[in-house]
């Protein structure tokens, strides 16, 4: 599939060139203030899909600010692979910060990894296994930003996985 959209916050669509560019190649915004508009995005991204889109979208809502940490997982996240039962592909990403964020406003070369996991199909899955994907998912790329952060060094050899967040049991995250 050539068609690949993303899933990006609304304050992106005020961005020059991104704000007019995004929304020309399947990519949406999503207003994470308002509920109805943000089901409508992804009501949107569903129908990308049907019509034969790939969606890119990030469960944890934002980007983690420290290496070797992740985000719990939102709900609404997986809501366009699951109404579809299509394929996630899940991504695990290390040291992107290092090139861009932590060195705003300018741009310093870094080594970032990007891996393309194991693709996961949905389309003969129980509703109990649906129901635990996303805290799956999440362990899956838990695992391999931990071995890839280290395999680049941006982690250290000895890095132990820091505990989870107390509140795993609220309605916003998902594990």
């Amino acid at each position: 599939n050539d068609l690949t959209g993303f899933v990006a916050k609304n304050e992106m669509e005020k961005w020059p060139v991104i704000g007019w560019w995004m929304p020309h190649v399947y990519c949406l915004f999503l207003d994470r203030t308002d509920k109805r508009k943000g089901i409508k995005t992804i009501l949107d991204g569903i129908n990308n899909i049907k019509n034969g889109a790939s969606m890119v979208i990030y469960p944890e809502g934002t980007r983690s600010k420290k290496e070797g940490s992740l985000l719990l997982f939102h709900q609404g996240s997986f809501k366009l692979a699951t109404k579809n039962r299509t394929t996630i592909i899940p991504v695990a990403m290390n040291n992107s910060g290092a090139a861009f964020e932590n060195v705003i406003p300018h741009m310093k070369k870094s080594v970032i990894s990007v891996e393309f996991m194991e693709p996961v199909e949905l389309k003969d899955m129980s509703n109990e296994e649906i129901s635990a994907l996303p805290g799956k998912i999440r362990e899956m790329i838990y695992e391999r930003v931990i071995a890839n952060g280290k395999e680049i060094g941006s982690l250290p050899p000895d890095f132990e996985r820091p505990e989870d967040p107390k509140d795993f049991g609220n309605s916003k995250a998902v594990i």
